[in-house]
């Protein structure tokens, strides 16, 4: 029941097996880096994302895979840019 234009959530412990839809209403964009079990060794935990509404600008900045679970979004909000990394 919340109405938030920005989210960031870490420890999502999602995977494939979860859709975007499934989480957030069709009016935000989703981000997300889920935990490799293969990098990582890990099964279970994990995970990154960064819901932005769509009536935002934003930037999603490409990072190269790694075993860290990071996204980096740039949104522009009253002619300022803020960086939200998670």
């Amino acid at each position: 029941n919340c109405d938030h234009n920005v989210i960031v959530l870490s420890e999502t412990w999602l995977n494939d097996k979860f859709n975007n839809e499934e989480i957030f209403p069709n009016d935000y964009v989703v981000y997300r880096r889920d935990r490799d079990p293969k990098s990582t060794g890990k099964e279970r935990g994990g995970g990154v994302l960064i819901a932005v509404k769509n009536f935002m600008h934003f930037t999603r900045y490409d990072v190269p895979p790694t075993s860290t679970e990071e996204i980096w979004v740039g949104i522009t909000y009253n002619n300022i840019v803020c960086y939200t990394i998670t």
